[in-house]
């Protein structure tokens, strides 16, 4: 028998489409985003995905249903399990089925989508080892940190290259204002750099022209550079992102130089995951 979990919840009527797609949010707002995969019958009553944490593929996908409060058959499970009678004043009107993957499981990506539960609504959890004495709370995975390992890594690789590029090109004589931008494939190939004369005035304006095809990369960087400054935007598919800025200088006549002049990095939201 496949490892089930119950989370019943007071979602004040919502359609189950509603329900899932505001968990589904609320996941990537905190920055762990979840793809949800073949999504089926998303209606009022019912709504059901397969559920991954984005970046962290190699684990097996959770399958997410959801009843929502409509669904005359949602009352009757709640009555069945109890679920009424567990927290005075708490009286679940839906509730979603997690079901876990027979191999390896991604317990960061449970974590995520019962904090997207319990933060969005009052919320009552039920296992059939442990019933309504389960405890979720404490389920950050033992992998989990605040940024996975590969995922330094291929912004690193991102930011390093971009870096390089622009590096290249103003020792070659490139006239700034340019833009620079590199993208990281599914398979993690690096792509060849590419370079535009006449930069947006916004970085929003440059990585939008990623959005329709971001769903076929791992990552992008984009570096705008001015006459003594360069930003550099760097994402990754698993909703981390950092930005890094400095200015600049060019030394030398016969052996020209590019000196970077404090250079500081930030962890900033995500635009295009």
């Amino acid at each position: 028998m496949p490892y089930e979990i119950r989370i019943f919840c007071v979602s004040d009527r919502l359609s189950a489409t509603e329900i899932l797609e505001r968990v589904l949010g609320h996941a990537a707002d905190q920055g762990a985003p979840l793809w949800a995969r073949d999504k089926d019958f998303m209606g009022d009553r019912y709504a059901s995905a397969q559920v991954v944490q984005a970046g962290r593929e190699r684990f097996g996908s959770l399958h997410l249903q959801v009843f929502g409060s409509s669904q005359l058959y949602s009352w009757s499970t709640i009555q069945e399990y109890g679920a009424h009678k567990i927290k005075p004043g708490v009286t679940p009107d839906a509730y979603a089925l997690l079901t876990l993957p027979p191999g390896e499981t991604d317990w960061g990506a449970v974590a995520s989508i019962w904090d997207s539960f319990r933060s969005l609504w009052s919320v009552i959890a039920h296992d059939d080892g442990s019933g309504f004495d389960v405890d979720l709370d404490g389920l950050q995975g033992e992998d989990e940190s605040t940024t996975p390992t590969h995922v330094e890594d291929e912004l690193d690789v991102l930011a390093k290259n971009a870096s390089n590029t622009v590096e290249g090109l103003i020792l070659q004589g490139q006239r700034p204002p340019f833009v620079v931008a590199l993208t990281l494939d599914r398979e993690g190939n690096l792509s060849r750099p590419q370079r535009f004369d006449h930069p947006e005035q916004r970085m929003d304006g440059v990585i939008e022209k990623y959005r329709a095809g971001c769903g076929g990369l791992r990552g992008v960087a984009v570096s705008l550079v001015s006459e003594d400054k360069v930003e550099t935007h760097v994402e990754h598919m698993s909703g981390h992102a950092m930005h890094n800025a400095s200015r600049y200088l060019l030394r030398g006549r016969t052996r020209r130089k590019v000196v970077w002049l404090g250079p500081e990095t930030r962890t900033v939201a995500a635009r295009l995951w």
